[in-house]
């Protein structure tokens, strides 16, 4: 990168643990499960650092158009790995010993003291160690997630209501009758999904209650189950990440820390399946029929 650029950020790191992937947190959770006694490496010293401390000081770089080079990037402190684990595992009933490196033997050589100087002065200030640790720990469990859950009975209870009474299907009747093609049949059950996800945000209902209305219209036309069933996810699935009030759009929304309308953009899969599938009903390619008896 070095020889070839000459505008690049280089971030060197160490230890590196986050609510993703493997890593030493969730390596000491899953043996934590099995085991009553754990042996962890105390002669090994280094900085552990979330993914979020990386995040944000990469956003900070780019955002602030610190000077272009290399950089060192750990959240504040330093402990063995055998504090790591103590304080990972603090509120179990796990007995956690030191032993050495000698005792540990691994493939790859670890040195005693990885420590990286945080030396070069940017102005971003990261959050340490215990508070990064215990972040990542207590999430809130079924607590936190109570908005996205009651957003789920809700509009599930509104659907169970539509379908029972019978609404949809009283009220696209008039229309289904007048669907005698491909095309225009594709085109309004995309329609119809994306409206069921605008108005009531739940990504089932999207597909079941235009599935419910337009089935009988495929089979009139020669569409085979299929072609509904693609279509359905086409204007129905993939389209709930894109509301932000929708289910999947609040729960992606939660999860990323990332305002739907701001990842939408780059959302090319979801932007385009609809819209391929509408050319796909109107030019038959891709489009299945129902096999003649």
């Amino acid at each position: 990168v070095q020889k070839y650029c000459d505008k690049y950020y280089i971030i060197r790191t160490a230890w590196v643990y986050g609510q993703w992937g493997h890593n030493f947190v969730y390596t000491m959770l899953n043996l934590a499960k099995n085991h009553d006694k754990l042996t962890v490496v105390d002669d090994q010293v280094g900085r552990p650092t979330w993914t979020r401390t990386l995040a944000e000081f990469l956003r900070y770089l780019v955002d602030n158009k610190v000077e272009y080079g290399v950089y060192h990037c750990c959240n504040d402190g330093q402990c063995s790995w055998y504090e790591f684990a103590k304080e990972i595992l603090k509120d179990t009933d796990v007995d956690v010993q030191p032993v050495t490196s000698d005792q540990y033997p691994t493939a790859a050589f670890r040195p005693h003291y990885s420590v990286m100087k945080l030396a070069k002065e940017t102005g971003y200030v990261a959050h340490t160690k215990n508070e990064a640790v215990n972040a990542l720990l207590t999430r809130g469990g079924i607590s936190n997630m109570m908005g996205t859950v009651s957003l789920i009975i809700t509009t599930l209870a509104l659907g169970g209501l539509l379908m029972e009474l019978g609404i949809i299907q009283t009220a696209m009747e008039p229309l289904i009758q007048r669907l005698n093609r491909p095309g225009k049949l594709v085109l309004s059950t995309i329609l119809a999904g994306i409206g069921i996800n605008l108005f009531v945000g739940e990504q089932y209902l999207s597909v079941i209650l235009p599935g419910r209305a337009f089935k009988d219209a495929f089979d009139r036309v020669g569409l085979a189950p299929l072609a509904l069933g693609r279509v359905l996810e086409d204007g129905g699935s993939v389209i709930n990440y894109l509301i932000p009030w929708g289910v999947a759009g609040s729960f992606a929304a939660s999860t990323l820390g990332v305002p739907v309308l701001e990842f939408l953009p780059f959302t090319l899969f979801a932007l385009l399946s609809p819209i391929l599938s509408v050319i796909s009903g109107y030019t038959g390619i891709g489009l299945k029929m129902k096999k003649e008896n």
